[in-house]
């Protein structure tokens, strides 16, 4: 299972309902099915920039809600996400591209990719092909920054397995 399958279960048996809610934002909320929407053309945008499964991407994000649908959507195609704290990426994770919404200049970042208007589209359809759906339970799908015991950002990485497991934990 992926970790994004609950989510599409809920787009589909309870649309309306608030998926995301951050207040003092534009917008303040998205329904199950608008992150659906979302997470699939996320999803078109990341393989239409070669990003591709086994890839690490940092997400250095000010929109909230977009944050969320892009860690969603790559986790979705088995594309490892990271929220970078700052421009200063880890030199010890291979990270492949920085997707971000800042005009800032990025270290350790091979590639970056800026958000744009058509990032936050909705998508009814979601990727013909579902081979790009297929991930793994062992695979690494998330990494957690720490600030370690040296105050350098360090990696905790989860696997699809070990995030479905963790989730039950919050409710």
């Amino acid at each position: 299972m992926n970790v994004v399958d609950p989510i599409l279960y809920h787009a589909r048996s309870s649309p309306n309902a608030i998926a995301i809610c951050t207040p003092r934002t534009d917008p303040e909320s998205v329904t199950y099915a608008e992150l659906e929407g979302l997470m699939n053309n996320i999803g078109r945008i990341a393989l239409s920039n070669d990003l591709a499964r086994g890839q690490i991407v940092a997400i250095y994000m000010n929109d909230t809600i977009l944050h969320i649908a892009i860690i969603l959507a790559l986790m979705r195609l088995g594309i490892t996400t990271v929220s970078a704290w700052s421009p200063v990426l880890p030199k010890d994770i291979a990270i492949s591209a920085v997707i971000t919404d800042a005009s800032v200049k990025f270290e350790n970042a091979p590639r970056v990719i800026f958000t744009d208007k058509m990032w936050k589209q909705f998508s009814d359809k979601p990727l013909a092909d579902e081979r790009f759906y297929q991930v793994g339970a062992d695979d690494l799908c998330r990494i957690v920054l720490t600030s370690g015991t040296t105050g350098d950002a360090k990696g905790i990485g989860y696997t699809q397995k070990m995030l479905i497991e963790r989730i039950p934990r919050f409710d």
